[in-house]
């Protein structure tokens, strides 16, 4: 039993010599793919080009009815014109109460009717096949649906003839051969292909050759457990194949599902050194410079919002003339804050030009010239988009690609690219004036709705393993042909004609959808050449096996890695050979090594203590040591410097030591740390007031305090450098609300707890000295209660509030999490005397607006969680404090053994400190 790439070979041997025939495929790939095989096939040293054809070009030359009628074939972009022009008209007679269409676009939407271009425009050409259906079957002419339908046809209809174009889809019965002969492969495999049949049927000239139905019987499919290994299957073989003398570009990859697959796949060809070449296409503007020609509409649309501004200006595909420039803006939007415009007085207030506005008086020469290049770029951009016609769009870009880019600096791919949007811009030039009376408004809107449907291939070699979506290289000439990912939803080929009905409707009409699926496998399947494969868990989902397929079921392989790790771990094995990746790094290696890097060089300050402290490292630890009134070198011991150490001393390094910080690229209105300070700042301000007016806390003086608080954080705000920018303004009276709400629900909790109550200590920094360490901390609120002689102790939170179990621990070898409230605790019971004791330590949470109790002695609420008990929590600290001491004379600063993944995985430092795990399995 032959294989349809056998069959075709076969009809091309017997008749390849013959310049009269044509042979014609179901795709372009499938076409040329087999036109570059034919000479070796047929023996022909010149073929043309014309011979073999797509189906697609089949139809164009073969069905030329307007060839007779002097008429042209619609383009796709006067359809979208057609469809946009009847929506505005129907949206315009709707206003009157007499819409166009009352079902395909509800009455109701008829404003929005845009949202139903695209998918009206699919509709046309399938128009006069659901009229001829229609008909037929007679239906009641009162049906909304098919009266909206049937105007939509009678309006298309008119606007064809007044323009002279034709629908091609509607004239299928109009066949010319030319004298030619056609033979027609495997029509089973083009979509649209029983809308001819009748007609070619009857054509003597047309041989139509169908796939054997024995083909599609069973099929054999290789199951995995993930994509993962699946992937590493596809890849290792192709590898062997390779390997045994088969040229790369003999062999093919047909991906289902690819845009989800394609990562990871050229990931594992690249990590073993297989050359690929992806052969499919994306929008002209996805990911590449084509996808400026949008950031224009989008940053003109978002009114110069900073994500839209940022990622067009980071663009790594747009080459710009004046990188500088573009940093210094983005920089200048983080410090101010230019988050996004407004809308004031009915207009827009763009807020980068409120920014340069507020640092007029403050601009530095710097400012001055960034505001000088914003405003030109953002002439260049709103008169691009904001053109009243195609013409004035490409004048105002070559404007700004002369201002603004280094044409030469493209890549070829975005190069070409931008060559293909041009074009496209230039055919809109063409239609502007002869399709005047139904041109649309928004001239740039259309300009990239029409990018956005073409697509490009990007340019390859020829010389590496071809990858192709599934469908699309079907029944094509290579030796070896893989096909993967082919779980049952997105292997199957559903034939559905008339989609834009409901089934029933369909149904109806006599219309049954065809599951082409066996089709597809019997023109890919080749026993000893393909290879069919799917995975039950993907990258998104679990998937099942399509029920013509007899699954073999493919055990877990060794993983290549852990076995390179196992092969250099043995002293007696030597690298026969490596993948490129690998020699590519062992050259960057011994690169290093010639200029200035010592192989000998085997400290990691992860792994070993500084034994040889340099200048720049003592200079930077002595601001964690201090005196004494002895002079005793001390050690400074704070909370925070405590928890940051104890949850991983490489990451105190970092942060402590080495002062590195992530740079922010996205400015904030105000952040939470913005937001505590000026909680603090309040909540200190009106304490103390309260302690010099009323001495004590006074409930009955509450809406006082609220209004003192009023003033206070007015004060406080405007006297903040925090808040810059254009958004300040119309944000602070949001910060002052959210400030004042705060306040009062601590008002109202202390009139409940601390009634006549002294707040002694407010924001005052303390210090206890023992055993060289110097224990410090700033105390937020200490509360003395002067009929009991009892101390409280609060401390503010605005984000995360530690609980009772956090901060205390049963026993003094106990891990304590949070070293905060018993550093307090201890502080405050060193300075205040001996006869002075903390009673209660509580957090109070201004986001949560409650207290949160971690120490009482007498606990009042049998709910309560707190510990009655801080002595082992302090004893905790204590010894806490002396390993820090310890490791800090050591000049130790690595990671500590129970730092586990989870903490390293989401650490902002993973990638300076680079520690490795090791994962087995899966």
């Amino acid at each position: 039993m032959k294989t349809c790439k056998q069959i075709i070979e076969k009809t091309i041997a017997e008749n390849g010599n013959d310049t009269n025939i044509s042979f014609v495929f179901s795709s372009g790939i499938t076409a040329r793919e087999w036109l570059i095989k034919a000479p070796d096939i047929s023996g022909v040293d010149t073929i043309a080009t014309e011979s073999y054809l797509a189906w697609d070009i089949f139809k164009k030359i073969f069905f030329n009815y307007g060839s007779s009628e002097k008429l042209e074939p619609v383009p796709q972009v006067v359809r979208k014109l057609f469809v946009q022009n009847i929506i505005k008209k129907n949206a315009e007679l709707a206003k009157e109460g007499k819409p166009l269409f009352k079902k395909i676009i509800p009455q109701q939407f008829a404003s929005e009717g845009s949202v139903f271009t695209d998918w009206l425009v699919r509709i046309l050409p399938q128009l006069d096949h659901w009229s001829k259906r229609f008909y037929k079957k007679n239906e009641p002419e009162n049906i909304l649906e098919s009266d909206d339908l049937k105007i939509l046809k009678i309006q298309y209809e008119q606007f064809l003839q007044e323009y002279f174009l034709y629908e091609p889809s509607w004239h299928a019965d109009k066949f010319v051969s030319y004298g030619k002969k056609i033979i027609i492969f495997f029509p089973e495999l083009i979509e649209d292909f029983s809308e001819y049949e009748l007609l070619l049927n009857d054509q003597e000239e047309v041989q139509i050759i169908n796939i054997p139905e024995e083909h599609k019987q069973s099929f054999d499919i290789l199951e995995f457990k993930n994509s993962r290994q699946e992937i590493n299957y596809c890849v290792s073989k192709i590898e062997e194949l390779i390997n045994s003398g088969i040229p790369a570009n003999e062999i093919s990859v047909n991906v289902c599902n690819i845009e989800e697959i394609a990562p990871y796949l050229k990931r594992e060809f690249i990590l073993r050194g297989v050359p690929l070449q992806f052969r499919y296409g994306a929008p002209l503007t996805s990911n590449s410079a084509g996808s400026m020609f949008k950031s224009f509409m989008e940053i003109v649309s978002s009114h110069w919002e900073y994500t839209a501004v940022k990622n067009f200006l980071l663009n790594p595909h747009i080459p710009w003339k004046h990188v500088e420039k573009i940093k210094a803006l983005i920089n200048f939007g983080i410090e101010n804050n230019c988050v996004i415009s407004w809308h004031e007085n009915s207009e827009w207030k763009n807020v980068w030009k409120e920014a340069f506005k507020i640092r007029e008086d403050k601009k530095s020469k710097e400012e001055f010239e960034i505001e000088s290049w914003f405003n030109k770029l953002y002439g260049a951009v709103e008169k691009i988009v904001n053109a009243k016609s195609f013409y004035a769009i490409q004048t105002a870009y070559v404007l700004f690609r002369d201002d603004f880019l280094l044409t030469e600096n493209f890549s070829e791919d975005d190069n070409l690219i931008v060559g293909r949007c041009v074009d496209v811009l230039r055919e809109l030039i063409g239609f502007e004036q002869k399709y005047a009376n139904i041109m649309t408004d928004e001239k740039y809107e259309f300009f990239v709705s029409i990018l956005d449907t073409k697509q490009y291939v990007f340019q390859n070699s020829g010389e590496g393993v071809n990858v192709f979506p599934y469908k699309v290289g079907v029944a094509t000439p290579f030796k070896f042909q893989f096909v993967i990912n082919m779980g049952e939803k997105v292997s199957t080929v559903i034939y559905d004609k008339l989609s834009f009905l409901r089934k029933d409707k369909r149904e109806e009409l006599g219309i049954i959808e065809q599951n082409m699926s066996k089709d597809f496998f019997a023109a890919y399947y080749d026993l000893n050449a393909s290879c069919f494969s799917y995975s039950k868990k993907t990258f998104s989902s679990y998937a099942i096996c399509n029920s013509v397929f007899k699954k073999h079921e493919v055990e877990n392989e060794p993983n290549p890695f852990y076995s390179e790790k196992d092969f250099f771990l043995d002293s007696k094995n030597y690298a026969l050979e490596l993948y490129q990746s690998q020699a590519s790094g062992l050259v960057r290696f011994f690169e290093n090594i010639h200029s200035g890097f010592s192989l000998k060089k085997t400290f990691s300050f992860v792994k070993d203590s500084f034994t040889e402290k340099s200048v720049a490292l003592q200079n930077k630890m002595q601001g964690f040591y201090t005196h004494d009134a002895k002079n005793n070198n001390l050690i400074r011991a704070s909370a925070s410097t405590l928890n940051l150490h104890q949850a991983c001393a490489t990451k105190w390094f970092f942060r402590r030591i080495l002062s590195i910080e992530q740079k922010g690229i996205v400015p904030e209105i105000f952040n939470l740390k913005r937001l505590g300070t000026l909680y603090h700042v309040v909540a200190e301000e009106l304490y103390k007031k309260i302690a010099l007016i009323d001495k004590s806390f006074r409930a009955e003086h509450s809406d006082m305090y609220v209004n003192w608080a009023k003033e206070i954080i007015e004060n406080a705000i405007s006297l903040k450098d925090d808040f810059r920018g254009a958004l300040a303004k119309p944000f602070i009276a949001l910060i002052e609300n959210k400030i004042l709400k705060a306040i009062q629900a601590l008002i109202i909790f202390d009139s409940e707890h601390y009634n006549r109550c002294i707040p002694k200590l407010l924001e005052e920094e303390f210090f206890y000295d023992a055993n060289d360490i110097r224990y410090h901390g700033i105390v937020d609120k200490l509360w003395f209660d002067p009929d009991k002689g009892l101390y409280s102790l609060v401390d503010y939170k605005t984000s995360y509030t530690p609980n009772a179990e956090n901060c205390s621990v049963n026993e003094p070898d106990e891990y304590l999490d949070n070293f905060q409230m018993a550093m307090y605790v201890y502080l405050l019971e060193n300075n205040l005397g001996n006869e002075a004791e903390i009673n209660s330590a509580s957090f109070w949470s201004f986001r949560k607006e409650e207290a949160s109790e971690i120490f009482c002695r007498e606990k009042k609420d049998k709910r309560s969680k707190a510990v009655d008990n801080f002595e082992n929590t302090i004893s905790a600290l204590k010894e806490y404090a002396f390993l820090f001491k310890k490791r800090m004379d050591a000049v130790s600063f690595s990671k500590q053994e129970y730092v586990d993944w989870d903490s390293c995985v989401n650490c902002e430092y993973k990638r300076i400190c680079r520690t490795v795990f090791s994962v087995e399995g899966e």
